[in-house]
């Protein structure tokens, strides 16, 4: 989902680790 990797980014201010690309999925 597009949407909840753009949110990961903006919480965490950098781009998500691969753990958190695969849980946005």
């Amino acid at each position: 989902m597009y949407t909840a990797r753009r949110k990961i980014q903006k919480d965490k201010g950098a781009e998500p680790s691969e753990f958190e690309e695969t849980v946005a999925q």
